[in-house]
């Protein structure tokens, strides 16, 4: 059974007994190898008889089927459309669901994807839109496709490849149910390091890099890279945006390494209230 299988469990469990006394800081869990009959005993220990649960019995539950669970947080750029060579109605639609993706809609953000598509087949943004949501509603098989084929169809593209390349790395840290293994963070980390050299205005990418690198103990690189970043547009918000949302994923507990790989000024702009005036970033009233 999986781990979102056995929250899932519990969430429920906890729903049906609220009006009951339990302390729901109990050890309980329920696992693969643990029968209906021994749940009714693990219940029956914490003082809860079986019988007494309204609505659904714990045996409904386990035959229920999970509802998909998506990653807390997608990247969503804000690059400008103006210059790019596609109708008005596509562009449109593009900041529509850029829209929707940070309310975490990505169904609704599917469907404008897919009419994005069928307006304008030849729009990149499109297509990497609809795999994004792809992978980041679990369908990683599909959206794996769909990168390869802007690959070989966008070749000619460099902001298309980066995006695919990037698009990548998301599907090894996601595949991994976002607790990568070491020899996992450093594949991913190859494909943020490709989709830099393809454009390297992705300020998302680059923290990425930045974090993984820490991860797997390359702080020179770490460190060179955010000295690289620290001048480009929109960078210090999605590094703080990466640190955020790794730090409630699964290889949370991992993130005790970032922190201390990175310069004390910028250590401090991320988490702290210290100087940040430090290496290359210059104080300066907010504009």
């Amino acid at each position: 059974m999986s781990d979102t299988r056995k929250q899932e469990i519990r969430k429920r469990a906890i729903s049906e007994l609220k009006r009951l006394a339990w302390d729901i800081d109990t050890d309980f869990e329920v696992t693969a190898n643990l029968s209906l009959a021994e749940i009714d005993e693990e219940l029956r220990s914490m003082g809860v008889a079986p019988e007494r649960l309204d609505g659904l019995s714990l045996e409904q539950i386990l035959a229920q089927t999970s509802p998909p669970k998506t990653p807390a947080y997608a990247y969503i750029s804000n690059e400008l459309l103006a210059d790019e060579q596609v109708t008005s109605d596509a562009k449109l639609l593009i900041l529509k669901l850029r829209h929707l993706g940070r309310q975490q809609r990505y169904p609704e953000v599917l469907e404008l994807s897919r009419q994005v598509i069928q307006l304008a087949p030849n729009y990149w943004r499109g297509w990497i839109s609809y795999s994004g949501v792809q992978v980041l509603l679990g369908n990683l098989h599909d959206g794996k496709v769909i990168l390869d084929r802007i690959l070989c169809d966008y070749s000619d593209n460099p902001k298309a490849v980066g995006a695919a390349f990037h698009g990548h790395g998301n599907v090894r840290e996601i595949r991994s149910r976002l607790n990568p293994s070491l020899t996992e963070i450093m594949e991913a980390t190859k494909l943020y390091e490709e989709s830099l050299k393809f454009d390297p205005s992705r300020t998302n990418t680059r923290a990425c890099l930045i974090i993984n690198y820490a991860l797997s103990g390359e702080v020179e690189k770490s460190r060179q890279l955010i000295e690289e970043s620290s001048h480009c547009e929109g960078f210090f918000d999605e590094m703080s945006n990466e640190l955020r949302e790794r730090g409630g994923r699964g290889y949370a507990a991992k993130m005790y390494r970032v922190l201390p790989a990175f310069p004390m000024w910028f250590r401090n702009l991320m988490h702290g209230s210290g100087p940040v005036n430090g290496g290359t970033l210059d104080s300066a009233a907010v504009a």
